[in-house]
C-alpha cells in the first residue's frame, strides 16, 4: 500500500486523488485550507484521511504532492525544508504548479524534489470540477534529478500521463507561449470588446467568440499569481503578440489583401498541425 499526501485539493489535486483512490492500492492523505473542500473530499472518498502538512509522519509517506498556487507551493517547500532538517531520510516531494523556475529554486532546499506540471485543466476550479481521468494521456512535465523523476513516474503510473522531462527554463518559455499568453489574450479581448462594442453585445455572441474566450473565466487570483511568477517568460510573448497585431493593423489600413490572406493561411496551417 503506497501512501500519498496531497496538499491542495483543487481541480488538479482532487482529480489526481480521485484517480488513485479508486484503485485500492493507495492510502490518500489530503489537506486543503478550505474546510468545505475537506468535507467534500472525505464524504466522496477522494481522500482517506484529512491531515495537515504539519501533522503527518514523513517516514510513512511515499510522496508529498503540492497542489496550491505558486506562492503557496514555495511557502510550503520552505516549511518542509525546516521540518525535514535532521532527518536521515527525506520523502519525495513534487508540485503541480504551472511555473517552474522559481519553484525549482525553492525546491533545491529539499533532498528529493520534482517540479511537475500536468498540461491539462479546465476553466472551472475547485474540488467540484475534479475528473478522475483528467491526466489520462496528457503531457505531464517533470523537472529534477532523473532518479527522483523515475520514482514519481513509478508511483503515479496509474495516471497514464504522458511524462516529459524538461528544464525549468524551457518549461517556462513553452508555457508562456501556449498557456500564459492565451490567457492574457482572452482577458484582454473580453475587456476590449466590452469597452468598444455597443451595449447588449453579450446577448448576441456566437460560438467563435465563446470558444476564443472560454479561458477568460479562469480563477482571477490563481492567474494573477501564475502570470506574475512567470513574467520573465510571458512579457516577451506579449511584446511579440503586440508586434503581430500591429502588422495585422497595417495590412488592413493599406488594404493589402494578398499579405492578409498569407498571414491567415499561415495561421491555418500551424493550427491544423496541432496534435
Amino acid at each position: 500500500m503506497k501512501t500519498i499526501l496531497i496538499n491542495g485539493l483543487g481541480l488538479m489535486g482532487a482529480s489526481l486523488a480521485s484517480h488513485l483512490a479508486q484503485l485500492g492500492e493507495y492510502r490518500i492523505l489530503g489537506y486543503d485550507r478550505d474546510r468545505e473542500t475537506l468535507a467534500v473530499a472525505i464524504a466522496n472518498g477522494v481522500i482517506d484521511e484529512a491531515i495537515a502538512i504539519t501533522d503527518f509522519d514523513y517516514r510513512q509517506v511515499d510522496l508529498v504532492i503540492l497542489g496550491m498556487p505558486p506562492k503557496g507551493i514555495i511557502t510550503t517547500i520552505n516549511h518542509l525544508a525546516t521540518q525535514f532538517f535532521g532527518l536521515a531520510k527525506q520523502p519525495l516531494v513534487m508540485d503541480l504548479g504551472s511555473t517552474k523556475s522559481t519553484i525549482m529554486q525553492a525546491g533545491a532546499k529539499l533532498w528529493h524534489f520534482v517540479g511537475g506540471h500536468p498540461m491539462t485543466g479546465s476553466d472551472k476550479t475547485g474540488i467540484g470540477a475534479r475528473q478522475a481521468n483528467l491526466y489520462d494521456g496528457r503531457p505531464f512535465f517533470l523537472c529534477g534529478a532523473a532518479a527522483d523523476q523515475h520514482a514519481v513516474k513509478t508511483l503515479l503510473a496509474p495516471l497514464q500521463a504522458n511524462w516529459q522531462s524538461i528544464t525549468a527554463k524551457k518549461h517556462d518559455q513553452i508555457v508562456a507561449g501556449i498557456s500564459d499568453l492565451p490567457h492574457v489574450m482572452a482577458f484582454a479581448l473580453v475587456n476590449t470588446i466590452d469597452q468598444q462594442t455597443p451595449t447588449g453585445w453579450q446577448t448576441v455572441t456566437a460560438g467563435g467568440f465563446k470558444d476564443t474566450t472560454r479561458i477568460a473565466q479562469a480563477n482571477s487570483q490563481l492567474w494573477t499569481e501564475i502570470l506574475i511568477a512567470n513574467q520573465q517568460a510571458t512579457v516577451p510573448q506579449i511584446e511579440a503578440l503586440i508586434t503581430e497585431l500591429v502588422t495585422f493593423k497595417t495590412v488592413l489600413e493599406t488594404n493589402n489583401s494578398t499579405q492578409l490572406t498569407a498571414m491567415i493561411e499561415q495561421a491555418n496551417r500551424i493550427r491544423r498541425s496541432l496534435a
